[in-house]
């Protein structure tokens, strides 16, 4: 098991790394540099002031002083520079303040001096006090930042949610209270596996694990309805529809005289063979134009998702 020490040293670093090099390949992207990495390293620098950070050259032989480091950044930067009043459909200082993240910096700054889980909730709303707080972030080099954060700490003192779980059902139970917002660099690259995590697998086989789910769980050959009108389906025989259809079977479709009066619209099973030809091609259009290819249960899940299947997924994401 990991230390509590040592969960607190990885949570402090990670804290203050994360955001800064987020930020940081976030304007390389932007800026599309002919040396990303040097753009990120004078990124960093700029924008964090960290004079003991190296200079490195843009080119072999680049002797420029470490105090003119990143003159090339600004000098980029510098015609897209404007005032917050100036209309434009392009990049702004105000916008790029606006959407700077800050408070990796302050928990890198608090980590410290948070307990483990909920209490965090009760330690600043009845422990911490601001003259403690600014020592915190005086330390850090944040102690401008101090009335700000005590104001968030004074609102949270002001909630009568017993518990940070408390508060969350509390805001969460209120129409009006969602805000859309952007997720981070590592976010986007880590795709819908970093939001939910891998995919577990049964005897190393992800095919094996989405047959179990879908053939011998408690629930796999109850029926249920969907929104559209199919009546009747299970989870069992929708998954022998996609992944081993019989010639014999007459699987459910759209209620009433759907099948008759639209006979092309109704849904038909693919073979196996059928099926992996279909997916060989894809893969062709998809290798020529350089995106990854498919793997047969990305196939499977897909053909699944666009059945009744729909109905037991969405309800569970």
């Amino acid at each position: 098991a990991v230390s509590e020490v040592e969960r607190r040293r990885v949570l402090r670093i990670a804290a203050a790394c994360e955001g800064p090099l987020s930020d940081a390949v976030c304007a390389a992207i932007k800026a599309n540099p002919p040396d990303p990495l040097t753009y990120v390293i004078d990124f960093l620098r700029i924008n964090n002031q960290s004079p003991a950070v190296p200079h490195y050259s843009h080119a072999p032989g680049d002797e420029k002083d470490a105090a003119q480091g990143g003159s090339h950044l600004q000098e980029n930067l510098a015609p897209t520079m404007h005032t917050p009043d100036e209309e434009q459909d392009g990049w702004t200082v105000a916008g790029w303040l606006r959407s700077l993240d800050y408070s990796y910096a302050v928990l890198a700054a608090l980590a410290a001096e948070l307990p483990v889980g909920d209490a965090c909730f009760e330690h600043l709303r009845e422990k911490i006090t601001k003259a403690h707080l600014g020592q915190l972030l005086r330390a850090a080099s944040l102690d401008g930042l101090t009335d700000v954060v005590w104001t968030a700490i004074q609102k949270l003192q002001g909630q009568e949610a017993a518990s940070g779980f408390a508060l969350n059902a509390k805001f969460s139970s209120e129409t009006g209270t969602y805000e859309m917002a952007f997720g981070s660099l590592s976010t986007f690259f880590g795709g819908l596996q970093g939001l939910v995590g891998s995919p577990l697998m049964l005897e190393g086989s992800l095919l094996k694990a989405m047959e179990w789910e879908h053939c011998r769980e408690p629930d796999s050959d109850v029926p249920f309805d969907t929104s559209n009108g199919v009546v009747g389906a299970t989870s069992l025989s929708e998954w022998e529809f996609v992944v081993k259809p019989s010639g014999e079977t007459e699987y459910v479709e759209r209620g009433g005289e759907f099948r008759s009066q639209y006979p092309a619209w109704c849904r038909k099973p693919v073979s196996p063979e059928e099926l992996e030809r279909r997916r060989e091609n894809c893969n062709d259009t998809l290798k020529a134009q350089g995106h990854t290819p498919l793997i047969y249960e990305e196939v499977v899940s897909g053909r699944l998702y666009t059945g009744p299947m729909y109905t037991k997924y969405n309800a569970v994401l």
